[in-house]
């Protein structure tokens, strides 16, 4: 299927002039970058005639790819029948929508997940084929003291420095979260007692080496394990709290 006629928006939105376009396809053009999303609408305008509002992503002549929503008719033509693209782009709605849900999910500090995901993520994960359950609960010590002598900003260094730490500690399947101010927690999936171990020693270790932050710190850590979902998940917060 090549281009017959586009009209001014199709140029300034993708960049090409209109020499460019007639009397060649998308796919030459590269336009439909996704072949899976080119198969869908093929299948589609052929089982149902027509596309409402669907979304694919375009990509432009100079390589960025945007997203529209695109709605597609068959129209007949010098008797010959044509595809009527109709697009939207979407994109900056899309990348908007994209930005709130992360920050409903994120700490903005610090970049980790917040109390919210951690209390979601928890009933998700709490399943038998996840244990054993590892937890850690870590209470960064001294914050306050850096807040009122030095300011906010030096406390947020030190958050943000906590955070990597953790980062660094963990596994990449394990779930970090700011739980409160100065508090972190960590949900560790099949990971028993040594294993759960050896994380909170790589977490302490690294915070007794911290030399580059203006006043001493420290960081208290608590553990537990929940080797049953018989024990409710709240007594495993508890004695990690409690530890």
């Amino acid at each position: 299927m090549h281009y017959v006629e586009v009209n001014d928006a199709f140029l300034e939105h993708t960049g090409y002039e209109r020499h460019e376009v007639i009397g060649h396809t998308g796919n030459e053009l590269g336009i439909m970058f996704f072949p899976g999303e080119r198969d869908l609408m093929l299948k589609q305008i052929k089982e149902q005639g027509n596309i409402r509002n669907l979304q694919f992503t375009y990509r432009m002549k100079f390589g960025e790819n945007r997203i529209y929503l695109v709605s597609i008719e068959i129209i007949e033509m010098d008797n010959k029948s044509h595809l009527l693209h109709v697009c939207k782009d979407i994109t900056d709605l899309k990348q908007a929508e994209a930005e709130i849900n992360y920050l409903s999910y994120h700490d903005k500090l610090t970049g980790l997940y917040n109390r919210t995901f951690f209390e979601e993520e928890l009933k998700r994960i709490n399943t038998g084929r996840q244990l054993p359950l590892g937890l850690i609960i870590g209470d960064v010590n001294g914050l306050k003291l850096i807040n009122d002598a030095m300011g906010h900003l030096e406390g947020d260094k030190v958050l943000i420095q906590a955070a990597e730490i953790f980062k660094k500690a963990c596994r990449q399947e394990d779930i970090i979260s700011r739980w409160g101010g100065d508090e972190f927690i960590v949900l560790l999936p099949r990971c028993d007692n040594d294993a759960t171990l050896r994380v909170f020693e790589r977490i302490n270790e690294s915070f007794i080496s911290i030399n580059s932050l203006p006043i001493l710190i420290n960081i208290s850590l608590g553990m537990a394990i929940q080797n049953s979902l018989d024990r409710d998940m709240r007594d495993v917060i508890r004695e990690a709290e409690e530890k």
